[in-house]
């Protein structure tokens, strides 16, 4: 996302224009889930290779040329990208002020301090999944890239220096090593939800387009050597882009196809013939190239506000017009932002000179503006509850009573009734044994609320046990000690062995006549399944039943507090993330049928297919769920309720 000073300079290149154009496209395209391109989210590695080419061929000639000035070379890059970048921040500022609930904003305005200073990825480490359905929700996500991009800015100056320093032996291996950590790292840690938006691991990028320039110096005049070159490169691009899923692990070492992709486009693209050229060069992608940086910039924050507003899929006709729209925005800020800035400020050694008197006063009120009231308005509303006055209101105000005097209720209804039974083997109940992490101990309580409607014939308890007590080997073993979830494999082994003996030698576990697994399921922790289900499959009098995945798309709570207690609510949870909720359950399903389990879909019970409704309230707008995944209180009564089918037909 880096800009050559202007178009009119001499070494400016239009096929790297066309491949930033290309890139972008691709990116949006990947976000707005059109046609085949499930990988489109490797033009953001494109722009790193253009980064690294680009800054390593500014350093590199102004280092031989003794006019280097690291003041200079940092300013230059601020005047490029600072003003659409803070317009874009702050545009999204007020329209998350506008819109989110109290928590959602809360999270957006720590989100937006770390993306003033270009730390949006530090910030996101270890928070969400880049592919994420909650990632969605997140209008500052994509500026990931821009804190990567910037820190790279931070360390390759100096690194060039050392390797100028010492470029007989020791500064090309010092390059070398750091390519190599970088990418050993990016395929070490491939498994981490966090590595996605590590910047080291995202170094090799960018020195990839950095040898490209290196190699450039020297280039080839055979135009059918460069036109293989150009055509494989493309092909690295475009396999990348069409056959990438969000599914694999990224970067990892898949990053080197459309890395050195990029690389031999650039490379080759200048002695290639004109028809070759043309796919790089033509009008529309160069126009498309010219305002990449600004539409790169809008284009996420449009959908993710529309998808805010509506929480409804987004349809083809509403995706035209938001890219449309998004196309609009970048050619404004491009034409009167960017553009007027670039020619009317110009950067001389350590300063900046104004051509107008106007516009210097207009550029130290923004900057006064951006750093300092803005990030005062930020601090304050992610530390006074998301500005939650925006919106007051006897509902909000109930709902926020409910879920304070609820978490009290719903331990102390635990604590008292979670008892080891003592009279279950010799009484005629069927004693059943709920196992897993903190859904085992909603799905108690929601049973033992409504003890009643079982006619009394069924005994509870339960006992704690995560589900990554049952990390299968194979696992264990390519993870080593490094951490998942936030635990490290040697921490599970060694509390999880305690925990397994204690439940084996329970009698209560032994006799039981069912056996309840009820976890917290998703899409990143399947491969815990099968080891889960064959450790209960050898207690041998139960039955086993499978619990449920049973998590929303999103925060009700939030809905509620900003909507109220409406259909449209129960709508939009029903619509939003559909598709992963059938994917899931019909896994989990397939598993118990797989073995010979019964599998109970709690979430069938709570988003109903009859309404197109999931049931977050009941008819007086009480809560029913306290976040995405657990039940208030009233929610385990209510649900409870409907549980009878859990329990029927048991031998």
């Amino acid at each position: 996302m880096t800009y050559l000073e202007n178009s009119h300079e001499k070494n400016y290149r239009t096929d790297i224009e066309g491949l930033r154009g290309l890139s972008v496209l691709f990116v949006i395209l990947f976000h707005y889930d059109i046609g085949f391109f499930s990988g489109g989210f490797v033009g953001v590695d494109i722009f790193f290779v253009i980064s690294g080419f680009l800054i390593t061929g500014i350093i590199t000639k102004n280092v031989h040329n003794k006019s280097f000035n690291i003041v200079e070379f940092y300013l230059r890059r601020a005047r490029r990208l600072l003003p659409s970048y803070l317009i874009v921040l702050f545009g999204s500022f007020l329209l998350a002020a506008i819109y989110f609930s109290p928590l959602h904003f809360e999270r957006f305005s720590e989100a937006s301090l770390y993306a003033l200073v270009f730390a949006s990825n530090i910030f996101y480490i270890g928070e969400v999944g880049y592919f994420d359905l909650g990632a969605q929700l997140k209008p500052l996500l994509h500026t990931w890239s821009l804190g990567v991009e910037w820190q790279f800015y931070l360390i390759w100056p100096i690194t060039l220096f050392f390797f100028f320093k010492f470029k007989k032996f020791i500064g090309p291996l010092f390059l070398v090593l750091i390519f190599l950590s970088s990418i050993l790292g990016a395929v070490a840690f491939d498994t981490s939800l966090s590595s996605y938006y590590v910047p080291v691991f995202r170094f090799y990028e960018f020195m990839i387009g950095a040898l490209a320039y290196a190699v450039s110096r020297k280039t080839i005049e055979d135009t059918l050597i460069n036109t293989t070159l150009l055509v494989f490169g493309l092909g690295l691009i475009l396999v990348s882009v069409f056959f990438f899923k969000t599914t694999m692990p990224f970067p990892s070492g898949y990053g080197l196809l459309p890395s050195v992709g990029a690389a031999l486009v650039i490379h080759s693209c200048p002695k290639c013939p004109p028809i070759v050229r043309k796919m790089f060069e033509n009008k529309v992608i160069v126009s498309i190239g010219t305002i990449s940086y600004p539409l790169y910039l809008v284009h996420w924050p449009v959908l993710v506000f529309f998808q805010y507003a509506t929480f409804s899929p987004v349809s083809p006709l509403e995706k035209t017009v938001l890219i449309s729209a998004s196309f609009v925005m970048a050619f404004i800020l491009s034409k009167f932002v960017d553009i007027p800035i670039r020619n009317q400020i110009k950067v001389v050694g350590s300063r900046l000179q104004f051509n107008q008197f106007r516009l210097k006063l207009i550029t130290i009120l923004g900057s006064f503006v951006f750093f300092a009231v803005f990030p005062a308005l930020a601090y304050s509303a992610s530390y006074t509850n998301g500005w939650g006055w925006r919106f007051s209101s006897t509902y909000s105000d109930r709902i926020k009573r409910q879920l304070e005097d609820g978490a009290l209720a719903n331990e102390a209804f635990f604590e008292t009734h979670n008892k080891l039974p003592v009279d279950a083997e010799s009484s005629n109940k069927k004693s059943v044994l709920i196992v897993g992490d903190s859904h085992s101990k909603d799905l108690f309580n929601a049973l033992s609320q409504n003890r009643d409607l079982f006619q009394n014939d069924y005994v509870f308890y339960t006992f704690n046990l995560s589900i990554h007590c049952h990390m299968p080997e194979s696992v264990r073993q390519s993870l080593a000690s490094r951490l998942v979830h936030g635990i490290t494999t040697s921490t599970i082994s060694e509390s999880c062995k305690a925990q397994k003996v204690e439940l084996l030698n329970l009698k209560y576990a032994q006799e039981a006549d069912i056996i309840i697994v009820a976890s917290r399921w998703h899409s990143s922790n399947l491969e815990y399944l099968d080891p889960t289900v064959k450790f209960f499959k050898a207690f041998p009098n139960a039955d086993i039943i499978l619990w449920g995945a049973l998590e929303l798309p999103i925060d009700p709570v939030t809905l509620l507090t900003t909507k109220g207690p409406t259909q449209k609510v129960a709508r939009m949870l029903y619509n939003l993330g559909q598709e992963e909720r059938i994917r899931l359950n019909e896994t989990l399903s397939n598993a118990a049928r797989r073995w010979d389990i019964r599998y109970y879909d709690v979430l069938s019970t709570i988003c109903r297919d009859t309404v197109k409704e999931c049931m977050v309230f009941d008819s007086s707008g009480t809560a029913l769920f306290m976040d995405d995944n657990h039940w208030t209180f009233e929610g385990q009564k209510y649900f409870g309720s409907t549980l009878s089918p859990l329990l029927e037909n048991v031998n």
